[in-house]
Formats: structure tokens, sequence, C-alpha cells
């Protein structure tokens, strides 16, 4: 007995404070509301599950609000997680995506026959994963978040076990996803054997050798085939085709906000710390981003299915959050940060929203899921769901008056600014790459404008079926709030810029 006493103080070092569990209160508040949904499933009679819905969207809101009333700037866990306003607005905005995300989906999962609780409580356990990934500053905690959410994904993707196409893209996903999670994981050794640490300061201050520059690449592919950055990108139309529609919604925006929340808070520890490597790290953002701008916006153009169309819609808006995360590797400053902060906020509510709406179309034995044929007519059929759909395809691209267009130009911004504080080598490629993020805009105006004529200007007789209570809240709540940030942004604008860091300073350029 003795001979443990010694141990005791180690134990109690270990042992998570009150502080450290107030920092994650809001993923754990996600992580009991998804086992009370489970245990109601289990208890439940077979009758309909709406209330479960009500349930996992309440349990976000709460989540939310713990997540706001929680202080900043505190490290939990003997620092493996920081809570700081960047992961503090990101926690909010999985909160929303994932309250809108399950509102809408009744409808849909009860006219396929696939409505259990098992979709809410694997979205909610998926988003706290999530949560904790975007305020981790190691890269074992890292790995643990993301495969928490991976794995929750992975199972919703197979939700409609009778359908191939929905097992096929599930088991896509799984192989592609354990192949990128294997990467990740190998290229984190070997950052630890030039480190000598996981967490992210330590990896950032150490010597670039060939280990280093190895781990880094590996670590870096893992974190790009979570977004769907071009050349990682094999993934995403299959399983967006495949997947149940409001399972692709959820997989499109949380995912994005995730592992975008994880290589800011990369590029800003490694900015200070480690000039050479964030130059390095910054032309490869550069290939990705230019990569993915190209690829997604043009194969979108030839798509016939709308899940498709957003599937590589959902590609390059990976590249355009990379034109920012780019910019970060040049210039110091919060402009960099609230830039990528209120892109994946707006974008978030966008792809959810938009994904919802074509659930609510497809029909309910539709061997083509998501096909722009079954959008014919909308504008008629169903005017309020069509209006809904405009707006969330307008901010798509970037037209005013919607939150999409702000948040292009702030990423287009903070890119032009880098290109002017950046050497005279590096500048051209940095104007050029932003000249190409414009154009490439513009180009995806077309297919954008082509979904909303097929909505106005096509015949459709299939009837629309009433909504539900909760698909209406969801899709108000998400229209009205990418709205609200196109023609009133400056609310929001001082809550990402003081989740950044503040009044952003005169831009200085990082040392070549």
């Amino acid at each position: 007995m003795s001979a443990l006493i010694p141990s005791l103080p180690l134990l109690a070092t270990t042992l998570p404070t009150w502080a450290d569990l107030g920092a994650v209160a809001a993923p754990l508040a996600l992580i009991a509301v998804a086992c009370l949904v489970l245990l109601l499933e289990v208890a439940g009679d077979g009758a309909r599950r709406t209330h479960l819905a009500w349930l996992t969207a309440a349990g976000a809101m709460i989540a939310a609000f713990l997540a706001y009333r929680a202080p900043t700037g505190v490290e939990a866990f003997g620092g493996a997680l920081r809570f700081d306003g960047a992961a503090q607005l990101l926690t909010l905005t999985l909160a929303f995506v994932l309250a809108i995300a399950v509102l809408v989906a009744p409808d849909y999962l009860r006219a396929r026959g696939i409505e259990r609780g098992e979709f809410y409580g694997l979205a909610a356990l998926g988003t706290a994963g999530l949560m904790v990934l975007v305020a981790s500053q190691d890269l074992l905690t890292v790995f643990v978040a993301l495969e928490t959410a991976s794995i929750a994904t992975y199972a919703l993707a197979a939700l409609r076990r009778d359908q191939a196409i929905s097992a096929e893209a599930a088991l896509k996903y799984l192989l592609l996803g354990a192949f990128s999670s294997a990467l990740f994981l190998y290229g984190a050794a070997l950052l630890y054997v030039s480190a000598g640490s996981l967490r992210f300061e330590a990896v950032a201050g150490a010597p670039v050798g060939v280990i280093y520059l190895a781990g880094a690449t590996l670590t870096l592919v893992g974190l790009a085939f979570k977004v769907g950055a071009v050349p990682f990108h094999m993934w995403t139309p299959d399983v967006y085709e495949g997947a149940p529609t409001p399972v692709t919604g959820f997989m499109a925006a949380a995912f994005k906000l995730g592992a975008f929340g994880v290589l800011l808070r990369l590029a800003s520890v490694y900015a200070p710390l480690n000039a050479q490597a964030s130059h390095l790290v910054g032309w490869i953002f550069f290939g990705l981003a230019a990569a993915s701008l190209l690829v997604g916006n043009f194969l979108a153009m030839v798509q016939g299915s709308v899940k498709r169309i957003l599937a590589y819609s959902s590609i390059a808006h990976a590249g355009y959050t990379l034109l920012a995360v780019t910019a970060g590797a040049w210039i110091d400053g919060p402009v960099v940060t609230e830039s990528v902060l209120s892109y994946l906020f707006v974008y978030g509510l966008t792809a959810v929203g938009a994904f919802a709406v074509v659930a609510l179309v497809e029909g309910a034995e539709g061997t083509e899921a998501g096909a722009i044929e079954r959008l014919a007519g909308l504008g008629a059929r169903s005017p309020a769901l069509a209006l809904a759909m405009v707006i969330f395809l307008f901010s798509l691209a970037g037209i005013p008056p919607t939150g999409g267009f702000i948040v292009k130009l702030q990423v287009f911004s903070a890119l032009f600014q880098a290109a002017g504080a950046a050497s005279a080598e590096a500048a051209p490629w940095l104007f050029g790459l932003g000249v190409f993020g414009v154009l490439t805009s513009v180009a995806a105006v077309y297919y954008y404008l082509r979904v909303v004529a097929w909505m106005y200007m096509e015949p459709g007789e299939a009837p629309i079926a009433r909504l539900g209570a909760s698909v209406k809240v969801g899709l108000v709540a998400a229209a009205l709030a990418v709205l609200a940030l196109g023609v009133v942004p400056g609310a929001f604008g001082a809550f990402a810029r003081e989740a950044s860091g503040g009044p952003a300073p005169a831009m200085a350029a990082r040392g070549e």
C-alpha cells in the first residue's frame, strides 16, 4: 500500500480539473445528448422520431451557449487543447450546422424508412469530435478527435443499407479515410522524431530536415483528404452522391470546419516560430488551392446531378479557403484568421442548407440521387423552397447580397495583402493566384445559375410533400443567417475580428 503513496501526486496532476472540463463543456454536452438520444431510440416504440431531431437540435444550442459563455484563452489537459477565440467561433459554427442538419433531416429519412435515432446520435458524436479538433494543440489529440468524427461519419454514410450506391459510398469513404488517417499518423510519428514532441509549438520550432519534411508532407496530406482538396479529392463526388443527402450536407459543412480549423491553428503557430517552414507550407497550400479551384469549378460545369455539382463545388470552396490560409504564410495579423473563420461560418450554413433543399426535392424511390431534373419547376411547385435554394446558390457563387459575397471579398483581400507584403520573387505568384481565384469564381456562376434556370424556366410536375415544422425552422434559420451576414455583415465581422485577435494591425511581411 505504501508503495502506491508516491504515485498519488503524479496521479493527481493527470486528473482533469474543473477548468479542463469547462474548456470541453460543449462537446461533453453533445456526448450526453447523443447517449440520451440512443437510449430513447432503444426504448422507443417505433413511432415517428421527430422529437429526437428537436432534442438533438436543443442539445446543439446548449453546446453553443456553453461555448459562448466559456472563458477564452484557456489551455486544458496540460496544454493539449486551447480554447481561444478561433476555437470558440468554430465551436459555435459546428453547433449551428448540427442543429440545422438534424432539423431538416426527418422528412427525408422518414420517406426512405431510415428514420432512426442512430442518425441523430452519430451526428452529435461526430460534431463533438470536431469541436475537440478545432481546439487541439497536439498532433495526437488531433488524431483522436479526427478519428472520433470520421468513424461516426463512416457509419452515417452507410445509413441506407438497402441501397447499393450508399454501401459503395460508405466503403470508399472508409477505405480512403483509413488510408489518409494512416498517412497522418505516420507523418506525426516522423515529426515527433524531429521535434521530440507532438505539441504544435515544438513541431513548428524544430529544425527543417529530410525527416521533418516527410512528416510535414504526410500530415498535410491526411488533412487535405479531410477537406477534399485536389489531388486528394477523389472520394468526394462518389461519397457525396451515394450517402443519404442529409448526411452529405453534414459532411460537406462540418468536416471542412474541423479540418480547416486545424490547418489555421498550425499556420498561426508556424508563422512566428519558423519562417522557413512557414513559407514552405505556404507553397504547398498554394498548389493545393490552385488545383482545387481549377478542378472543382470546371468539373462542376459538366455534372448532371445536383449532389455532384455541390460536391465539386465543395472542392472549389476548399480552394477558396486555402487562399486565405496561403496568405497566412506571408503576412502577420488577424486579417487571415478573420477571413478563414468568416468563410467557414458562411460556407457551413450555406452547404447544409443547399443539401437540405436537395434532400426535400428528391423522390423517395429515385435511383439518380439529386438529378438536376428533379429541380425542374420548383419555383412554381414550391416557391419558398426555391427561394431558399436561390439564396444558398447565390451565397456559394459569391453574389450579393448574401454572406458568400462578403467572405469571398475578405479572402481575396487577405491574399492580395500577402502579395503586397511578400518578397519580389513570391509577390507575382501570389497576385496571380488571386487573379486566378477571381476568374474561377466568375466561371462558377455558370453552374450555379444553371440550377436556378432549371428551377424557374423548366416545367415540372412532381408534387413537393408538405414540409414538417422542424424542416421549416432549419431552412428559415439557415437562409436568414446567410442573408443577414450579407446585408449587415458588421456585427458578425466584429465577432470574427475579436476571435482572430482584435483589430488588425498594419500588415508585416514575414522574413524570407
